[in-house]
């Protein structure tokens, strides 16, 4: 379905509900409770759904127009970092960093 006259069919319907609702208060101040009050009423809640539903059926056109559009693009491909830990250490490296997370001091030679 095209966006363009989704848009449209909501403005209308939009509009027939705001004219709806005139004619129920129009209807309902002169005598609050009548056949006519009821059969608008009952019309105003359908013609509701239909504008909800319409809503959602747009917000699922729009969502799949949006994906299929990402779809498309194309990104860069993100380079991964490596950090310092990543790297190997040497096996005397490592025990002086269990010694040290032991509580040990280390010296250097002068």
């Amino acid at each position: 379905m095209k966006t363009e006259n989704l848009y449209e069919r909501m403005t209308e319907e939009a509009r027939l509900l705001a004219s709806e609702t005139k004619r129920f208060q129009i209807v309902s101040a002169k005598n609050p409770i009548c056949r006519e009050a009821a059969e608008l009423l009952a019309s105003i809640k359908n013609r509701l759904n239909t504008f909800e539903h319409m809503t959602e059926e747009s917000s699922q056109a729009m969502r799949s127009a949006a994906e299929s559009h990402s779809a498309t693009l194309e990104r860069p491909e993100r380079q991964i970092k490596t950090s310092p830990r990543a790297r190997a250490i040497s096996p005397g490296e490592r025990a002086k960093r269990q010694a040290v997370k032991r509580g040990a001091l280390l010296f250097r030679g002068v």
